[in-house]
């Protein structure tokens, strides 16, 4: 079995209530996985802005 659907087996044990918990567990992770890293300079670089 695949664990998308090894995953939906388990989602549709679970109660509605707990269900919006994991609804924004996954868009939390899709966010987290869409988002752009950050970028750091070298402190050498930004130095002169932290007066």
């Amino acid at each position: 079995m695949q664990t998308k659907e090894l995953i939906i087996q388990e989602l549709q044990q679970i109660p509605e209530i707990e269900l919006t918990q994991i609804l924004n567990f996954i868009r939390a992770i899709k966010e987290k996985t869409n988002s752009k890293p950050t970028e750091y300079k070298p402190i050498w670089e930004v130095a002169d802005n932290l007066n």
